[in-house]
């Protein structure tokens, strides 16, 4: 192939020894000819997958990384966390959609970059007991969760008898065990939560059902 630039830039995709020539011609039409052997060195072949919640913990992510070629490893997670071990460990804390990216280098400093995407969603659950007694210690009825955004949401408490004793449209807002100012007394209660699955655009809506016990 000719390439006619100068300087001319040259790729080759594949490791082998390349002859490369330079004709050059004056404005006299006077020319000259130098030729060079290339040798292209093979390049690492990055590849890796992930093995999720591998320890029964919500955004835990292990790597298993199969790149061939390759003597040195930089990962970036997306977190501001990077390492540069062979199979890393590697726990989310923040709801996000993560670029993992994988740059393999070989030993004679050849790279290859692999990258893949990887959504966390934190869990979300309920409390089946809250005890509103004022000792600042699982006083407030509302869920348990380190999810950025839940909206649109909806918050219900029932009594017994089916009667609305609580609603919120806050996250941040729980029930503290009163209605109209008065304290509730020992009892089961239902509830009915609503949420979107997730902060990614036309997520579904869940929707939980379920009892609490108010101790006092």
């Amino acid at each position: 192939r000719m390439y006619y630039d100068n300087p001319a830039v040259i790729v080759f995709n594949d490791a082998s020894n390349y002859k490369v020539s330079l004709a050059v011609t004056d404005a006299f039409g006077c020319s000259d000819t130098v030729s060079s052997i290339i040798q292209v060195m093979p390049k690492p072949n990055g590849n890796f997958d992930y093995i999720e919640n591998s320890i029964n913990r919500k955004g835990d992510l292990h790597f298993n990384n199969f790149t061939t070629g390759a003597s040195q490893y930089y990962w970036d997670f997306g977190n501001n966390f990077t390492t540069a071990v062979a199979e890393p460990d590697i726990i989310y804390s923040r709801e996000g959609d993560y670029t993992i990216r994988l740059v393999a280098t070989g030993p004679d400093g050849c790279s290859d970059t692999t990258q893949k995407q990887y959504y966390y969603l934190p869990g979300l659950w309920l409390p089946n007991a809250f005890s509103p007694d004022g000792n600042q210690h699982n006083d407030i009825f509302r869920p348990v969760t380190q999810r950025t955004t839940l909206q649109p949401y909806q918050f219900l408490v029932f009594s017994r008898w089916g009667q609305l004793v609580f609603s919120s449209s806050d996250p941040a807002v729980g029930w503290d065990g009163t209605f109209e100012g008065k304290l509730c007394k020992t009892d089961t209660y239902s509830y009915l939560i609503q949420y979107s699955e997730s902060e990614k655009e036309n997520s579904k809506i869940v929707t939980q059902r379920g009892t609490v016990n108010l101790i006092r």
